[in-house]
């Protein structure tokens, strides 16, 4: 049975009430009790040396009167007995008659003849006095006495033992009427300062335990208990507020867990069974949640090799976390993924357990692969920019010096013929070197006016030389010129045709088309005039989903391609400010269509690669800057040949010499042909920035191999009046020097 705190109390109280009033009674009884007998041992002692008296004067009168008198001092209601006795202690006279035969004590005989004294002898419920009576004789001296007998009286205690209980009733009554009244007032202020706060500090706990809900109790008072009171709604505030904390914490711990993308779980480390899967983890794996837990990944088949599994607790036992680890993970389907793994050990209800995240990087590898695959194109890319560079520099030698053997001999010599044909042969060795440039660069195009239909023509020729697929070229003749990168635009076109020609391994048809489109401004081409080319085929087509993909960098469908074709494509038609798009259907073929803009300029005639009339020519001065003695020469001969004067330096800071001499003489020179590029000395652009602060009138050309060079997309910018490409022929020596001296 449960005893209420307030009930010991309440017990407590009156027990040491009930305790208090039974001591404080037992004080005053024994107070009592011994004045009683106080009292009445001198009352008896009295009494009895006054029987004494009285007996001796009898005796010494020899009145046995006075003794009968004497008797009457004994008469009382307290007195039990009183007996004369002779020195011999034989019975004299005794009252109540009765009593004549009661023996005197023993004890007070031996005291009485020890000593001459008064003796007392105390028994349970009377008290004996025993005294001498002593007889003086008138002839002896006055201290000079004998015992000549003795007498006792006997009082009782009952008395007293009744009026004591008498007493005692009425004062432990009153004493416990007050006791009450104090336990009552004891009680009350023990309730409200002691009782009351500890039944608030219990129902608030038993609150907080069976609900869970925090009442912070009042604090009534600066002791202990009001202490205790304030600690103890401080301890709540604290508890709140971590359990705040915490339900906060988890919180987050359950929504990231549960909305991770990464596949995160909690595992047992003694036999790998599932306890917790997020929905990462579902998605990863391709089992529903209830077909994981309970199951281990050993059981589920998830590691493509089960040794990685090993190898992931052995360092969990070593180190206790891992991090980073790859492995091949398989799903529910059989596919299979790349996953980046970090795991740690727990504690989880007393038992270990695996906490792993894994992240599915078999796209971030895909990329790495194809990064290193793009670093490999990149510097390939160098190396042929270097190459193409290098042989541009080797082909306008050739071209040049067969042009002008070619001029030299004559329309009507029989190796005119030859020639022409070796410089056909040298003209698409020049287009390889454009590709290759094509494919090394990255920057701006070096934009001019375009016939597109003759574009066309030559890329085809060189796209289907060797294939099975016809092609049809629609395109009208009269269609407007284009502002465009020949060479870049001719790759674009060579790798759809190429694109084309793959999607028709047993043969097909190729059609390519063209028309003149007004286009509003749209997010990829501004508002004007457009020429659209249309490349279409009878192919095996695209299917929908691939056709989101197409001009991804690194999609590809076929085995071995790097998925750059269609990227660079795209690229560059869109640095043209023009667009590209594709409509396809599987099974019906594909058609790409490009739209590029109109040009304001006519395109250049097609003309023979001999040398132009002289004209006003003769007698020009210009300087040639180049590091090529090949060049220099064909360019010196082409130069005389046309009548000019000419200078030639290898080094930017000689033509830079060269040409402030000439200034300072009075002499500039009309026009300055400048290589761009110098390994290990000043480069034309340098060169143009130095003689341009010193003469802005200059007329400077730059020339490189590097088409691809920003300066070449952009000579006006740093100061040219005409950029040359190589590999270059005498008859475009001979136009450009007269447009740049006919501008004046």
């Amino acid at each position: 049975m449960r005893v209420t705190l307030n009930t010991k109390v309440t017990a407590f109280v009156a027990l040491a009430v009930l305790l208090i009033g039974l001591a404080s009674t037992a004080f005053f009884v024994r107070a009592y009790r011994r004045d009683m007998v106080r009292v009445t041992t001198a009352r008896g002692s009295t009494m009895a040396e006054a029987l004494s008296r009285g007996v001796a004067q009898g005796i010494a009168e020899e009145n046995l009167g006075i003794i009968q008198q004497v008797r009457s001092i004994v008469q009382a209601n307290d007195v039990l007995l009183a007996q004369v006795y002779s020195s011999i202690w034989l019975p004299i006279d005794s009252f109540p008659d009765d009593n004549f035969r009661i023996p005197p004590d023993p004890e007070a005989q031996a005291q009485l003849k020890a000593q001459a004294g008064e003796c007392i002898i105390r028994h349970r419920d009377s008290i004996d006095f025993y005294a001498p009576v002593l007889y003086h004789h008138l002839e002896q001296p006055q201290e000079t006495k004998y015992v000549i007998g003795y007498v006792r009286i006997r009082l009782s205690t009952r008395a007293i033992d009744a009026g004591m209980l008498r007493g005692v009733l009425g004062y432990f009554t009153g004493a416990l009427l007050i006791a009450l009244a104090a336990s009552v007032l004891l009680h009350g202020l023990l309730r409200k300062l002691v009782l009351r706060p500890i039944e608030r500090l219990n129902q608030a706990v038993s609150t907080a335990v069976g609900s869970g809900a925090f009442t912070p109790v009042p604090v009534s008072s600066g002791d202990e208990i009001g202490e205790l009171s304030g600690n103890f709604n401080r301890m709540l505030a604290a508890i709140q507020e971590r359990e705040q904390r915490l339900r906060i914490s988890q919180e987050l711990f359950s929504t990231a867990f549960r909305v991770s993308p990464d596949a995160m779980a909690i595992s047992r480390h003694r036999d790998g069974c599932y306890l917790e899967v997020n929905e990462g983890f579902v998605a990863a794996s391709g089992y529903p949640a209830a077909e994981l837990l309970g199951r281990s990944s050993a059981e589920l088949g998830l590691w493509a090799d089960p040794s990685d599994r090993d190898r992931l607790v052995r360092e969990l036992d070593e180190h206790g976390a891992v991090f980073n680890m790859e492995a091949g993970f398989r799903c529910k389907d059989g596919a299979s993924f790349l996953g980046e793994m970090s795991a740690r050990l727990v504690e989880i209800g007393g038992e270990q357990c695996i906490l792993s995240i894994t992240r599915d990087i078999t796209d971030r590898e895909q990329v790495r692969q194809q990064l290193q695959k793009l670093d490999k194109l990149e510097a390939l890319g160098v190396m042929a920019g270097g190459i193409a560079h290098d042989f541009n520099n080797l082909l306008t030698a050739i071209l040049g010096n067969i042009s002008l053997a070619a001029n030299h001999l004559g329309e009507g010599h029989h190796a005119t013929q030859i020639l022409a044909r070796a410089e056909a042969a040298g003209r698409r060795a020049a287009e390889l070197s454009l590709q290759l440039l094509t494919f090394a660069r990255g920057g701006a195009p070096v934009k001019q006016a375009t016939s597109m239909r003759r574009l066309l023509e030559e890329t085809m020729s060189l796209a289907l030389t060797g294939s099975q697929v016809g092609c049809r070229l629609d395109f009208p003749a009269a269609m407007p010129a284009v502002d465009v990168d020949p060479g870049q635009i001719a790759q674009v076109v060579h790798n759809l045709i190429i694109n084309a020609i793959q999607a028709m391994p047993d043969g097909g048809s190729i059609t390519i088309g063209g028309a003149r489109a007004s286009l509003a401004a749209t997010p990829g081409c501004a508002a004007g005039d457009y020429v659209r080319v249309t490349i279409s085929d009878t192919g095996c087509g695209i299917s929908e989903e691939n056709q989101k993909r197409i001009f991804d960098p690194f999609f590809t469908t076929k085995r071995g391609g790097s998925g750059l074709g269609l990227a660079s494509a795209h690229s560059i038609v869109q640095r043209h400010g023009g667009a590209i798009s594709v409509r396809s259907a599987e099974g019906e073929g594909t058609s790409f269509e490009i739209l590029l803009p109109v040009s304001r300029e006519e395109p250049a005639r097609e003309e023979a690669s001999g040398l132009e009339p002289a004209g006003d020519l003769a007698g020009l001065s210009v300087l040639v800057m180049d590091d090529e003695f090949i060049i220099i020469d064909m360019l010196t001969e082409v130069l005389h040949q046309l009548g000019c004067w000419v200078q030639a330096c290898t080094r930017g800071e000689e033509a830079v010499a060269l040409h402030r001499a000439a200034l300072e003489a009075g002499t500039p020179y009309a026009v300055a042909i400048m290589d761009l590029t110098i390994p290990g000395g000043m480069g034309g652009a340098e060169a143009a920035r130095q003689i341009l602060a010193r003469d802005p009138a200059a007329r400077l050309v730059v020339s490189s191999g590097y088409s691809n060079d920003p300066v070449m997309a952009q000579f006006a910018r740093h100061g040219f009046r005409a950029c040359l490409m190589k590999p270059y022929s005498p008859a475009e020596v001979s136009r450009l020097l007269n447009r740049i001296a006919g501008a004046g």
